[in-house]
């Protein structure tokens, strides 16, 4: 179960409303912590499965609908692959997160609900943390948080030249595919967000969902070749 543990000092609120709707919403639903195992038709082929899933929450999706979305996220797996695999913990996010006392440096760190962790791509927990459902952070803060991470992982040998991929000397390209990651994530959390409201019953997520879309939007409508998805998300918003 998810602990919903108080905002940390500093984090601001999103205005959180339950008005937006649930039944708009659609997304992938696998573990991309496995993406880099799975062929391109394997990794689509759960993309499909998984809006036929979605369906009972949103009647409308056309076939040219569906057929666009696959055709997205296909021209975006290559360059997922790209990207050096690493342990990943999935659900790594500030509620996650506990601070042990008597304890120094990473050691201080407590980690809970790591359960789901897989091997998939480096960049998948850092924008789990940083692009939270349940909490904003400023861009800058964001943008320095992942220098400092990118900078450590440089110099342990995961990212760089140096690596055994050679990806990620450029900073950039590594933003990308963080935020890439993120938007990834945030269908994911739209899909299974709505799939709770609609099947189960369950409405209290409904409130997050403004933050989630926002993030979702604002990544598609930045990156050349995802304008599609971003007219798709705001039809659904």
């Amino acid at each position: 179960a998810r602990r919903r543990g108080r905002r940390p000092r500093g984090s601001r609120g999103h205005g959180r409303g339950s008005s937006w709707r649930a039944d708009g919403l659609w997304a992938r639903r696998d573990r991309l912590g496995r993406v880099g195992v799975a062929d391109d038709d394997v990794d689509v082929g759960n993309q499909r499965r998984g809006l036929g899933e979605v369906d009972q929450l949103r009647s409308e999706v056309t076939d040219a609908e569906r057929g666009e979305y696959c055709d997205i996220w296909r021209s975006l797996f290559p360059i997922a692959r790209r990207v050096p695999n690493v342990l990943v913990l999935r659900d790594f996010h500030v509620d996650n997160l506990m601070v042990l006392p008597g304890r120094g440096g990473i050691a201080s760190c407590g980690l809970l609900d790591f359960q789901d962790a897989v091997y998939g791509p480096i960049t998948y927990d850092i924008a789990s943390l940083l692009r939270d459902a349940f909490i904003s952070w400023e861009e800058d803060f964001i943008i320095d948080i992942t220098i400092r991470y990118w900078e450590k992982a440089r110099k342990a040998g995961l990212l760089g030249a140096s690596s055994a991929t050679g990806w990620g000397d450029d900073f950039g390209d590594f933003y990308r595919s963080v935020e890439w990651m993120g938007l990834q994530r945030h269908l994911k959390v739209l899909g299974i967000f709505a799939r709770l409201h609609h099947r189960d019953g369950k409405d209290n997520y409904l409130r997050d969902l403004p933050l989630v879309m926002r993030y979702a939007i604002a990544v598609a409508r930045r990156y050349q070749g995802l304008g599609p998805l971003a007219k798709l998300l705001e039809r659904c918003a």
